[in-house]
């Protein structure tokens, strides 16, 4: 009885370190850090096309989620670059954390407040802006999650971090979902089918279109 008791209270103090702030911190950190990569990758490419921007043109913007797979060139200066003011007040991790965050900021308003139409060019630096100081987040997130805790605790750690990450990008899948239907329902892409030819041309009462077959 003693020994299924014990075992009782082996596996639920196996959860104390999810209570515990530092894995907290990794919820709110977790989820701020998924959210880029699909508002760049997703989002932004059903407001080109919304906005009658042509598919080549969506398909070069694409390439700005490349930081994330280079994010290796300039994360030894994060890692090692230290920041006037704001590393003598609040380390370096945080240091790099606040500056990726309000540079996230300032590029998703950009974003928010340009029409692609119009301002492509700024719109496309906007886009890089956000995909490079995305990953300059993950790159600081990375390396505060390890000094966070002492070794036992990077496993929950590291899982709370990816599945709030996850779950940033699924929300955002939803409201990128949630966009497309309300567009569709609504006339969204008036202006997309505007911008293409007419399928079927208007012709006359019993004129035969040339691609239609009569069997006599």
């Amino acid at each position: 009885m003693q020994e299924a008791s014990d075992r009782k209270k082996g596996f639920w103090s196996a959860f104390t370190v999810y209570r515990e702030p530092e894995a907290v911190r990794m919820l709110f950190l977790g989820f701020s850090s998924g959210l880029p990569l699909l508002l760049v990758f997703g989002t932004l490419s059903f407001w080109l096309r919304e906005s009658g921007v042509d598919l080549k043109t969506i398909g070069f913007m694409s390439w700005v989620g490349l930081c994330w797979g280079f994010k290796w060139v300039w994360a030894p200066l994060v890692d090692r670059l230290p920041i006037p003011l704001l590393t003598q007040a609040l380390g370096r991790r945080r240091s790099w954390l606040l500056l990726s965050q309000i540079g996230l900021v300032c590029t998703l308003c950009g974003m928010a407040f340009t029409d692609p139409a119009q301002h492509l060019r700024q719109m496309a630096l906007c886009a890089l802006g956000t995909a490079f100081f995305g990953a300059t987040q993950d790159i600081a997130l990375d390396a505060f999650r390890i000094e966070s805790g002492e070794e036992s605790k990077q496993a929950a750690y590291a899982a709370t971090y990816q599945m709030c990450r996850r779950s940033g990008g699924r929300w955002v899948a939803r409201v990128d979902n949630r966009l497309r239907h309300h567009g569709g329902k609504h006339g969204g892409g008036d202006r997309r089918r505007a911008a293409q030819p007419r399928a079927r041309e208007k012709r006359a009462p019993g004129a035969v279109c040339r691609h239609q077959v009569v069997v006599l």
